[in-house]
């Protein structure tokens, strides 16, 4: 076949040549314009083409009839002559040279398309396959068979992908593993990663689409009150199981969630109510196309009636509050005057007593105190009077302590008056320097303290000299 194609060429190439040569031979002899008998003529058009000056007779083969110019057009005509062959020459060898090249051309595009059919062919019939050995073929075939190699490649590639990820669409939802299975045409390589790679993705995307079903199943079925139902027979048999187990763990959870949202829908309207706020149902807006919504509207209704009549209640409780905190404010400030009134009484009881024991040399005897007390008939019409208990104990406190007649053998002994000299169990030796009532005063070295008689003798925390 190729021999073939360079034999013709060569013919080719040698007829082109041999019809050159004689176009130029016939150019050569003749040009346009009419002759005379003589073969000659006047040139009028193109003269400067053919070498020749306007007006110019010339002859073609044969002598010039003119006698003046014979001798010129001789001579010029052979220089037309010679420059007509060179230029014609120039032109056949061109011509000749632009034939080979198309020759050539044409040439390496039939090999090209034969190298791309080819090509193409092989690596159609050897998927797996690389290019075959291409050693002595020509540059032009090469090119050509590696972009028929190459376009069959991308459309085998393409399509081993498409099968890839069709057959992994379907045996994700049926089978547990990646199947094995190679089909005819395709790259194995490449069918083998994209298909376990395409399976792994649907199968993620399968059992998501099984749980969003189970998941949309159990939050109708809660909120709109249908109860648990059954759907599982219409999942394929690989996510039946993964459905079963998603329904029960979302249907637990929608109940839940519809059971809280009750509960908080009743806490969030007695809040409502307490505030005196207006129903506000914005919370539970998810709800609102669902049977469960009035439930919940129900219990916020039932909140906000217990919270608003708990406020009312302690609007009411906080105006009683108010009442009694007025009524007990004059109620102590009108016992509080009366006490300052039986203080002042106290006070000057007490003075009294203090004036007559100065008169006495400072000895307070509280026998005599007592007898003196007794004979007060102001003191004791005072007592009588009071009917404030109080008051009464104050009084108890200035005379009782007084009256030695009631106290112990023991006791009576510890009489006390200015200036004595006592002992602390802790302070040491001490002097009396105030007396009142009950009431008495001790200066130690380190501090001053105040007593009440006899408490502090019969306790043992002080003693007379006479004790010690």
């Amino acid at each position: 076949m190729r021999w073939f194609k360079r034999i013709y060429s060569i013919i080719f190439i040698l007829f082109l040549v041999c019809s050159l040569t004689i176009d130029s031979r016939q150019t050569i002899e003749a040009h346009p314009g009419r002759t005379d008998s003589s073969g000659c003529h006047t040139c009028r058009t193109n003269c400067e083409k053919w070498g020749l000056s306007y007006g110019q007779y010339h002859c073609h083969g044969g002598t010039s009839s003119s006698s003046g110019n014979s001798g010129n057009s001789s001579s010029a005509n052979n220089n037309y002559y010679s420059q007509q062959q060179a230029q014609q020459e120039a032109i056949r060898q061109q011509q000749i040279k632009e034939e080979q090249e198309r020759i050539q051309r044409e040439q390496a595009e039939m090999e090209k398309n034969s190298g791309i059919v080819e090509g193409y062919d092989y690596k159609i019939a050897h998927p797996n396959e690389d290019m075959e050995d291409l050693t002595g073929k020509s540059d032009s075939y090469v090119q050509g068979y590696k972009e028929g190699f190459d376009k069959a490649k991308t459309e085998l590639e393409d399509k081993t992908i498409s099968l890839a990820d069709k057959n992994a669409s379907i045996d994700s939802k049926t089978l547990n593993a990646p199947s094995e299975a190679i089909p005819e045409g395709v790259i194995q390589a490449l069918y083998t990663s994209t298909y376990q790679e395409k399976f792994k993705e649907y199968e993620e995307d399968f059992f998501y689409e099984v749980k969003s079903n189970a998941q949309y199943s159990a939050m109708i079925d809660v909120y709109d009150k249908y109860g648990k139902g059954d759907y599982s027979k219409e999942i394929e048999d690989k996510g039946r199981e993964l459905y079963k187990k998603s329904y029960d763990t979302y249907y637990g959870y929608y109940q839940e969630e519809v059971e809280d949202s009750i509960e908080d829908a009743y806490d969030f309207g007695q809040n409502a109510g307490r505030r005196l706020a207006r129903h506000d149902y914005s919370e539970y807006e998810r709800f609102k196309d669902y049977k469960v919504y009035e439930d919940i509207i129900q219990s916020y209704k039932k909140g906000y009636g217990k919270g608003k009549r708990d406020r009312l209640i302690q609007l009411l409780l906080l105006g009683l509050l108010i009442v009694l905190g007025i009524l007990g404010w004059y109620y102590f400030h009108k016992k509080r005057r009366k006490y300052k009134e039986c203080q002042a009484k106290e006070h000057m009881i007490v003075n009294q007593e203090n004036e007559e024991s100065s008169h006495n040399n400072q000895h307070v005897e509280i026998d005599k105190v007592t007898d003196e007390i007794k004979d007060r008939n102001d003191i004791q019409s005072f007592k009588e009077n009071k009917d404030q208990s109080k008051c009464e104990k104050h009084v108890d406190d200035i005379i009782q302590p007084n009256i030695y007649a009631n106290l112990s053998p023991n006791i009576k002994k510890h009489k006390i008056f200015l200036n004595q000299e006592v002992s602390h169990i802790k302070y040491g030796k001490g002097i009396i320097v105030e007396i009142s009532g009950k009431y008495f005063q001790v200066k130690f070295k380190t501090k001053t303290s105040k007593f009440i008689y006899p408490d502090a003798f019969e306790k043992g925390y002080l003693t007379t000299k006479n004790e010690s």
